[in-house]
């Protein structure tokens, strides 16, 4: 049986951790749209600075204040510190925990590779040449 927090009985996640991993997929997904190149070359955030500081801040992308949920803060910070612009692999993951004595929950590490496959799938976008 599995005490941790946020861990039912019978497995699985809580709602809680859930509504995390949702919060901190959706922010990944804004971040890299916001600063992996497009076809262009270029990525978009820089534009959209431009836009809002010559508008005083009337006009500002809403994607440009995106941040993660306070209690996924910790995956948030592994998954930027072992993403390499390649899949995260468990053994990174693993790695990164035994060098770091910073160990993940297992909902963090299902996190962290579910944002993973967000910030792909944004790449895999942008090599064809959709979303800009």
């Amino acid at each position: 049986m599995d005490r941790r927090p946020g861990y039912r009985s019978s497995g699985g996640q809580e709602p809680f951790f859930s509504g995390v991993v949702e919060e901190l997929i959706e922010a990944v997904r804004v971040i890299a749209e916001l600063d992996i190149p497009g076809s262009s070359g270029r990525p978009l955030r820089p534009e959209l600075e431009l836009i809002s500081d010559q508008s005083g801040g009337r006009i500002r992308d809403p994607r440009l204040d995106v941040r993660p949920p306070g209690e996924g803060l910790h995956a948030w910070e592994a998954f930027w510190s072992v993403w390499n612009g390649q899949r995260v692999e468990y053994s990174e993951l693993e790695a990164y925990s035994r060098l770091t004595r910073d160990e993940l929950e297992p909902w963090e590490v299902d996190a962290i590779r579910r944002m993973d496959g967000a910030v792909s799938q944004v790449i895999a976008d942008r090599t064809r040449g959709s979303h800009e």
